[in-house]
Parts: structure tokens; C-alpha cells; sequence
């Protein structure tokens, strides 16, 4: 019973690499090789086309990071900030724009890889173009078939070099060194300004609370000599019964009030002015 049965063949080593074999040949013979070409084309453009619009509006905003709208780049100017006042304004400030830079992502991905992907599309473009006309040449097909994988490939990949170009002009590293020369040179002379302006005014505060806590001496005149005498003068006037004199000032009599407030006014005037 079991040798009436016939078992089925192993595929051979040899069978599986003839199948991949036809399977390339058909990859590449029937267009499907250029249909991927240009959808990765397509897309490396778009994405060098969106990072090099992302890169602008960043370059823009580089300009005055007070008034700039992304995340990252109020992120880097905090980060500046702190660093400067930390160390007393030594900041490698290419070093910290770069790191915060490394960090910039759109749809997940890096700025530097969307930056490099009309290169990356032409690159595989070749690379699908050379490996087609291989596999056809290898496989007998026409001239005419090998030539046109071949000819689609330098076409994809010289379109996708041209136009990023055309769409991403403004690049990361263009982005860097505006931000680089606006914190070097703009937010740092602000920040610098700004601690002297604190400084100075923590100075004038401490004059002026020691010159409020601090006790005057009276400068001495040759006034101070009749202070003594000016002052036992007004006491003795004060103490003393007056006697009721009248005296005549412009037809008018002094009255007791009269004599207390001109002995007041001479004793405020001689004595208690220099008390």
C-alpha cells in the first residue's frame, strides 16, 4: 500500500532559483519596475519639497526667536537663556543649535532624512534601473526592453535631483546658521545688556539702603558756639514771669499771647534749629 503511493517531489535548490529567476524577469519586463520608480520618486520629491517650506518659515522665524511661533525654536531659546545666565554668557551656541536641530521632526521623521529624499529616490531609481537591465541582458530579452528600464531610471532619477532642487532651496543647515549668528550675536548682547542693567541696579540699591541706614554727622559751623546760650536764652524767657508791659507797635498793645508766641518763634529759631 505505501509503495502503491507516489511521493510528491522536494523542491529542489535549483527549481526555487529558477522561479525567482522568472519572477524578476517579469518584475522588470512588464513596467512594473518603472511604476515603483516613479512612486519613489514622487515622494522623495514631495518630501525635499516639504522640509525645504519647513526650512523657510523657520529661517524666517530665526530672525527674532521672541517672536517665533515653533515649538522647537522657543524650546532653543529657553535653553539659551538658561545656559547663558548658568554660565556667565560662555555658550557654545552652534553646538546647542545643532543638538536642538538633530531633534526637529515632521511626520515622524528627521529633517535631515526628508531633506535627502530626491537623493535617496534617484539613488534607487539607478539602482532599480541598472539592476533591470542586469536581469534582462542576463535573460535574453530584447535590446530595446533592456534599454528602456534603463533609460526610465535616468529619467526618474535626474527629474528627482532637479526638482528638489527647485522646491527644497532652503536646507536645515541654512536654518542653523541664522540661528547660530541671531543667538551669538543678537539674544546674546540683549542677555548681556540685561544683566548689566540688573546689576547696576542692585549696585544703586545697596548704595541707597546704606545711605539710608547710615547715621549723618552734623557738620559743624561757627553757629553751634550760640546754640548753648540761644537755647538757655529761650528757656529762661519761657520760665520766667513776664512782667505786663505794655508797649506800643503801631498803635497796637503786646498782649501775654504775644509775648509767649515771639518768645516760641526766638526759641525755635535759636535753639531748636540747631538741636
Amino acid at each position: 500500500m505505501a509503495a502503491g503511493r507516489k511521493t510528491p517531489a522536494m523542491p529542489t535548490k535549483q527549481s526555487d532559483l529558477q522561479q525567482m529567476g522568472y519572477m524578476l524577469i517579469e518584475f522588470f519586463s512588464k513596467s512594473m519596475a518603472v511604476y515603483l520608480m516613479v512612486l519613489v520618486s514622487i515622494l522623495g520629491v514631495l518630501g525635499r519639497a516639504m522640509a525645504g517650506r519647513r526650512c523657510r518659515k523657520l529661517s524666517h522665524q530665526a530672525k527674532d526667536l521672541v517672536l517665533a511661533k515653533d515649538r522647537d525654536l522657543k524650546q532653543l531659546r529657553v535653553r539659551f537663556e538658561s545656559a547663558y545666565r548658568l554660565n556667565h554668557g560662555k555658550v557654545q551656541a552652534e553646538t546647542l543649535v545643532h543638538s536642538q536641530m538633530s531633534q526637529y521632526r515632521m511626520l515622524g521623521v528627521s529633517m535631515g532624512r526628508l531633506e535627502y529624499g530626491d537623493r535617496a529616490a534617484a539613488l534607487l531609481c539607478l539602482a532599480l534601473g541598472f539592476s533591470g537591465f542586469g536581469v534582462l541582458f542576463t535573460a535574453g530579452q530584447s535590446m530595446e526592453t533592456c534599454v528602456r528600464i534603463l533609460f526610465w531610471s535616468l529619467g526618474l532619477a535626474s527629474a528627482s535631483l532637479l526638482l528638489g532642487m527647485i522646491l527644497g532651496y532652503h536646507s536645515i543647515e541654512a536654518v542653523c546658521d541664522h540661528l547660530t549668528d541671531y543667538l551669538e550675536h543678537s539674544l546674546a548682547a540683549r542677555l548681556s545688556m540685561e544683566q548689566e542693567q540688573r546689576s547696576t541696579s542692585s549696585v544703586r540699591a545697596g548704595m541707597r539702603d546704606d545711605l539710608f541706614m547710615k547715621k549723618e554727622e552734623p557738620e559743624e559751623t561757627g553757629l553751634e558756639l550760640y546754640q548753648e546760650p540761644a537755647a538757655q536764652i529761650a528757656a529762661t524767657i519761657e520760665k520766667e514771669p513776664r512782667p505786663r508791659v505794655e508797649r506800643e507797635t503801631s498803635g497796637r498793645r503786646l498782649s501775654d499771647r504775644d509775648e509767649q508766641i515771639i518768645a516760641d518763634v526766638l526759641k525755635e529759631y535759636l535753639g531748636g534749629k540747631y538741636s
